[in-house]
């Protein structure tokens, strides 16, 4: 080569090196050229804005330094890899420690600068600000935890409700099917006893006296007759004994003759073996509904009979089934009506049913008769729904638990001292230390930015003080919650602490226990 071109290499290599110089420095991203050993031997001003160290300090320290705790083992992965040839680069999000304690985050790409035998001599690092972008993504995180955790509260809220109003359903049955039981009992046993006392005295009366009064004494005793008559009718309406003594398929055997001896619809029954309900207010409702629905079919479907039919549904519910031939009817209309006050025995059927986990089925249309459907769930789909309520109610508390973790921020004047309380709080999972203040401006102002839930505020921190700070931030921020850290418990001045508004008082040599209990509220 001769000395032209030599002097063009140089001269081309001068340029490459300044243009190097130029761009590391003018860089608008965090750059760092570091030994292979991981020492700083030069940043740009981006880097030292983002870690709040001068150029002076950061030479030297090693990246691990810097680096919080919880990421080092993974960049230091990385970066073996990298000197030994694995990876040529590589490329991840990690957090770093600032100055003054405060943790963020930056997006650091890495990658080996070779000698000319191909051995490793610099590593070469870009690390872009991304802080804000990591906490705007931790608040839509817990956002959307505290959206989830609400959806399942409501959802929680209203499968009790649901649990509340079907047991309220179920009162309310069982207390009606009693006061019928009384209200039959009354009938027959004092108002029959009185018609049939008064029968035979009117007989009696009427061997007894003159022809010119049989006529009427005979005319009353059949009048006597025809009133027991009706109120033993009417004692089998409000109770039949049946229902005390058998299942719901005997129950209803017997409604489809009662049908047929009192009404003259002949009503034919037919049910799956072994399905009968064993709960007394689910068989109680269908009984009272079903014979609703029968008369019903007599005194609007003008069908000449009707069918019952008991089955077991595919998901495990019972189905009973009311089924006529009659004249049919538009459902829609049929809950129309019910909204101006008509049609009330089917909207109670039907909400009732629905207060239980069941439902009221219609299948009918004009001239082609009706399917009315009771559907209610059996005893094991009921239990189902209980473990069902009883699992969301344990993932709520186990979401409230585990939500997000404490953030705190350390406001003390001593670099030292916040590194340390940063270092040995990071080591618990559910505590986060989101920065640090070296006075009680900065904490003011770390407070207001960062809205931390605990501040270890220092009583004797400068530029403003403990107290006036404490006072400042409890007025603006109720809910964050102030722990001041005295030198030692014969201070005076933590009383006045806690009058500005701190929480609690800790002393910085005191038991590391405490201190955790009095950030997590324990104490």
């Amino acid at each position: 080569m001769d000395v032209t071109e030599r002097k063009n290499a140089v001269e081309a290599l001068r340029e490459n090196e300044e243009r190097f110089r130029a761009i590391f420095d003018n860089a608008a991203v965090g750059m760092a050229l570091t030994s292979i050993s991981g020492h700083i031997l030069k940043v740009n001003q981006a880097f030292c804005r983002f870690l709040g160290y001068s150029s002076e300090e950061l030479a030297g320290m090693h990246f691990s330094e810097v680096t919080h705790p919880q990421d080092l083992d993974m960049d230091t992965n990385f970066y073996k890899e990298l000197t030994e040839g694995v990876r040529a680069s590589y490329m991840f999000d990690k957090r770093y420690l600032k100055k003054d304690g405060e943790i963020v985050w930056g997006r650091l790409g890495l990658s080996i600068i070779r000698d000319i035998d191909g051995s490793p001599k610099y590593g070469l690092g870009t690390c872009e600000d991304i802080t804000d972008r990591k906490r705007a993504l931790e608040e839509l995180k817990i956002a959307k935890e505290e959206l989830e955790v609400r959806v399942q509260e409501r959802t929680a809220e209203l499968s009790q409700r649901a649990a509340q109003l079907a047991r309220l359903t179920s009162q309310l049955t069982l207390a009606e099917q009693m006061e019928r039981r009384r209200l039959a009992e009354v009938l027959h046993d004092h108002l029959q006893q009185f018609l049939v006392a008064a029968k035979i005295k009117c007989e009696i009366l009427s061997e007894n006296i003159g022809k010119k009064y049989q006529h009427e004494t005979k005319d009353i005793t059949a009048l006597i007759v025809q009133s027991i008559r009706t109120s033993r009718t009417l004692t089998g309406e409000l109770s039949p004994s049946i229902l005390r003594q058998g299942s719901l398929s005997a129950a209803l055997e017997w409604l489809a003759q009662w049908m047929r001896e009192n009404y003259g619809l002949p009503v034919e029954f037919e049910t799956d073996p072994g399905i009968d309900p064993e709960r007394e207010d689910v068989t109680l409702l269908l009984f009272q509904s079903i014979r609703e629905l029968l008369l019903n079919v007599v005194k609007h479907a003008r069908a000449g009979s009707a069918r019952i039919e008991m089955t077991r549904d595919r998901d495990d519910a019972l189905r009973v089934s009311v089924i006529d031939r009659g004249s049919g009817f538009n459902p829609e209309t049929i809950w129309e009506k019910a909204k101006g006050g008509a049609a009330f025995g089917l909207f109670s059927i039907r909400e009732r049913l629905e207060l239980m986990g069941g439902s009221l089925e219609i299948e009918s249309s004009p001239g082609h008769g009706a399917v009315l459907s009771l559907v209610v769930p059996l005893e094991e789909t009921k239990i189902k729904d209980e473990k069902h309520t009883q699992k969301i109610i344990s993932q709520i508390q186990k979401a409230k638990t585990l939500r997000y973790r404490i953030r705190v921020l350390i406001a003390h004047y001593h670099t030292v001292v916040r590194q340390g309380l940063s270092t040995m709080l990071n080591l618990h999972s559910d505590i986060e230390i989101v920065g640090g203040a070296a006075n009680g401006q900065e904490a003011v102002e770390k407070a207001r930015k960062l809205r931390p839930d605990v501040i270890l505020m220092d009583i004797s921190i400068p530029e403003m003080g403990g107290i006036e700070a404490t006072r400042i931030i409890s007025s603006e921020f109720p809910n964050t919650r102030i722990i001041c850290l005295s030198i030692h418990d014969k201070e005076d001045q933590p009383e006045r602490m806690i009058e500005a508004g701190a929480s609690a008082c800790c002393t910085r040599d005191g038991a590391v226990d405490m201190l955790l209990a009095t950030i997590r509220g324990d104490k």
